[in-house]
């Protein structure tokens, strides 16, 4: 394929070591300061093929990451237009995502206790900010080679108290992971976040997602009903008390469910 930067080139402050793949949203690189010898990930999206949501994506990326420091979220680093390509400048976490190592194998119950109540406090962080992230899943989370859980894909984030990034009655964020309410037009609020906390914790202790379908109609109509395997009976060695933890995140009724991540959070550290 033919890529928008070639290794050696420099842009902005960093010169590219390497191509790490393309996606919906362009391509990613890997570069290093030409200063501090830092390596980075960084995004570009490629001009070519952008659209304006695309573009105000990327930008709302740059903007909710750029104010939050937390050792278990990715670190934005800058953000630039390199010959009218927009590029995000980030940290580069050099491990696995959560999807592949769930698709390996599913965690021993003690290993996804203490790996998801890292990811509870990257989203207890930033929903003491006011900001929910509205696309927790697997794919957006990586475990660096030290272990470290790192939250990435801030593209859809957006400040709790302002609903005017989202048309009424439109559905954000990954089909497999939105809570009920959602799919009749509710609003994403801190509690729609531990819905998908509860879905990426359940993946975890089971290898399997809870509300399997082969189509987005099927999809819907389960997880609106709120009919799952408990995860106690897809996998036995589950204690009761962390299928409750799991239970009580993917409650039907929001108001049933923990208030928000910093809740949930507590509860996974006792």
């Amino acid at each position: 394929m033919t890529r928008l930067f070639q290794d050696n080139q420099i842009i902005g402050d960093y010169r590219i070591r390497g191509f790490l793949g393309a996606g919906g949203m362009g391509e990613v690189y890997l570069g290093v300061h030409l200063q501090s010898n830092n390596l980075a990930a960084i995004k570009v999206l490629v001009n070519l093929v952008s659209s304006d949501s695309m573009i105000t994506r990327f930008h709302n990326e740059a903007r909710v990451q750029s104010g939050l420091q937390h050792p278990n979220i990715a670190t934005l680093y800058d953000f630039k237009s390199i010959n009218g390509n927009l590029c995000i400048f980030m940290e580069y976490i050099d491990g696995e995502s959560l999807d592949d190592l769930i698709n390996r194998n599913f965690f021993a119950v003690e290993e996804s206790l203490m790996t998801f109540h890292s990811i509870c406090e990257a989203v207890s962080f930033i929903h003491r900010k006011g900001i929910l992230h509205r696309d927790i899943k697997s794919q957006n989370i990586k475990l660096n080679s030290k272990g470290l859980i790192k939250l990435l894909d801030f593209g859809i984030a957006k400040d709790a108290e302002n609903q005017k990034l989202t048309k009424t009655g439109s559905v954000i964020g990954t089909p497999s992971y939105i809570a009920p309410e959602q799919f009749k037009g509710k609003p994403a609020d801190f509690q729609t976040d531990v819905w998908a906390l509860g879905v990426l914790f359940y993946e975890m202790l089971t290898g399997k997602h809870p509300f399997r379908a082969t189509g987005i109609m099927e999809l819907c109509l389960k997880i609106e009903s709120g009919e799952y395997v408990p995860v106690e009976r897809a996998n036995p060695s589950v204690p009761v008390e962390v299928a409750g933890i799991v239970k009580r995140c993917l409650q039907k009724e929001k108001n049933r469910r923990y208030q928000n991540a910093s809740e949930l959070s507590r509860e996974t550290a006792r």
